[in-house]
């Protein structure tokens, strides 16, 4: 009787070790996914290989889903010669899945308390975020 039961509580610890790996492989996989969505984004952007002269011929959209809209990561910006059209679709499926992703796993973010970006400005022929808030 004693062997049996070591044999099932020993079942029972392989089963739920296993789940639990199987848990953190596939929050892992979902993990890389959006952030290949995310590299994606950034390479639609051009921000890597497209030279900035002009800020006017520059945009920035918010990725964030969590209301940390004043975190310089929660923004991507890209250029207007891009098909601006489908590249705010593919912003909206990324944070979606994000969102999804986040919800999933119970992942929270704590937010700075800063300022948004108010534009973009060029700086050495890269587009940068722009922080020219009036403050009185």
């Amino acid at each position: 009787m004693k062997k049996l039961s070591l044999i099932l509580l020993t079942a029972c610890l392989s089963l739920i070790s296993c789940s639990s790996n199987d848990d953190d492989n596939s929050q892992r996989r979902e993990s890389a996914k959006v952030e290949r969505m995310r590299n994606q984004l950034t390479a639609l952007s051009l921000i890597n290989s497209e030279s900035c002269s002009n800020p006017a011929d520059w945009d920035l959209v918010l990725t964030s889903t969590d209301g940390c809209s004043s975190n310089h990561e929660s923004y991507i910006i890209y250029s207007k010669k891009i098909n601006v059209k489908d590249f705010l679709a593919k912003v909206e499926a990324y944070k979606r899945a994000k969102q999804k992703y986040q919800s999933k796993w119970k992942i929270y973010s704590a937010c700075p308390m800063t300022l948004p970006p108010t534009g973009v400005d060029c700086y050495e022929g890269k587009p940068i975020l722009s922080y020219k808030h009036v403050i009185y």
